[in-house]
């Protein structure tokens, strides 16, 4: 949110499946608006809501974020 907000979106909306609400209450101040399908009141952690919620290697997300970063400026 932090770095979308200084590109002075229209709107800027975070939208999540799940998550805690004291997480989402925290982040309503961030953004235009916050949505999240799920807010349980034992929210412990994101993949207790996922049938497959397998971990990405760091060195994949390293350069996901470096072909994001060079396709849009």
């Amino acid at each position: 949110l932090a770095a979308v907000r200084p590109r002075r979106p229209a709107r800027l909306v975070l939208a999540v499946p799940v998550g805690a609400a004291a997480t989402v209450r925290d982040l309503a101040g961030d953004a235009d608006d916050v949505v999240a399908l799920a807010t349980p009141p034992l929210f412990h952690a994101v993949g207790e809501w996922y049938v497959d919620f397998e971990q990405v290697a760091d060195a994949d997300v390293v350069l996901l974020l470096e072909r994001a970063g060079t396709t849009r400026r």
